[in-house]
């Protein structure tokens, strides 16, 4: 039974998903925050390693021998859109993310940052050794396309907890809420990630996490079984 260490974003993505802990057998499914972006770190596919480490060496109860598979979840952030759907607007402090662009104070930034981070990407899936997956634009926006504004953390920790007050008792509902935030509609996650590259996807309210229930169906309880996959 191969077990798993799902590494996000950050204290709200755990908060939420680690619903998931109680759907599969044997303990399947761990998920711990790296706290900032892991596709910023340069050549992530070859510092995977190091990335456990780092989260790890935080917790007491696990060591690196608990987990036969790593995979990742990150926020797409808009990073395949074209990059003259990139407009610089130095009146700005921050990158505002539209739902056909994304204005910001310093574009070349942002078309690096794009870049470094579909490269990794790329190479990720290219190598199958550690999967990945992705809430669009972000966590929020992800489950809620009204949420498309940037939010301050107490917000969001505020939104986070009631999505997980929602779902923590029925989670049924929400393996079906993650089916239909996959808009992908595939089961492939390469082909997840292919919808996302298209157009301006990857600013629009998806998530491909679902599959991650998909690829791990054989380690789901009994009663989670009968769903739709």
């Amino acid at each position: 039974m191969k077990r798993c260490l799902l590494i996000c974003e950050g204290p709200f993505d755990e908060l939420i998903f680690s619903i998931l802990r109680d759907v599969f057998n044997d303990a399947l499914f761990e998920i711990k925050p790296l706290c900032h972006c892991c596709l910023d770190v340069t050549d992530l596919e070859e510092n995977v390693e190091k990335i456990v480490g780092e989260i790890l060496a935080k917790e007491h109860g696990y060591s690196r021998d608990d987990f036969d598979e790593v995979c990742f979840l990150v926020d797409s952030d808009g990073i395949f859109i074209n990059n003259e759907l990139i407009i610089e607007n130095k009146a700005l402090s921050r990158a505002d993310y539209k739902m056909t662009s994304i204005e910001c104070p310093d574009k070349k930034s942002i078309e690096l940052r794009n870049k470094k981070r579909v490269g990794n990407i790329d190479k990720l899936l290219s190598k199958k050794e550690h999967f990945i997956f992705y809430n669009s634009r972000n966590l929020e926006h992800a489950f809620d396309e009204s949420m498309s504004g940037h939010l301050r953390d107490i917000l969001k920790k505020r939104f986070s907890l009631d999505i997980f007050r929602k779902y923590e008792s029925d989670k049924k509902m929400f393996i079906e809420k993650l089916a239909l935030m996959n808009k992908s509609n595939q089961i492939n996650i390469f082909k997840s990630w292919d919808f996302l590259r298209k157009d301006v996807n990857s600013l629009s309210s998806c998530s491909n996490i679902f599959i991650f229930l998909v690829m791990h169906y054989y380690a789901l309880k009994d009663e989670y079984k009968p769903l739709k996959l």
